[in-house]
């Protein structure tokens, strides 16, 4: 269950952040050349982005990522 709970705090996070740069999911997803789709099934946890398109939503919201492992 741990897993999910990422999943979601991922999700929830993009969201935020997302709402925080002014920007909607069609917006951002064409900043990063991939469909709106793309950004509202990461929202809703029904995809698992690759660390490759975590890194590329990144940089469309201007955000340097991290990653903590506590």
């Amino acid at each position: 269950m741990e897993v999910d709970n990422a999943k979601l705090d991922f999700a929830v996070r993009l969201a935020e952040q997302r709402k925080k740069a002014g920007m909607t999911q069609e917006e951002l997803a064409k900043k990063i050349g991939k469909p709106q789709s793309t950004i509202s099934r990461i929202e809703t946890g029904e995809m698992n982005p690759t660390i490759e398109l975590i890194i590329e939503i990144s940089i469309g919201l201007d955000k340097q990522l991290s990653v903590e492992f506590k």
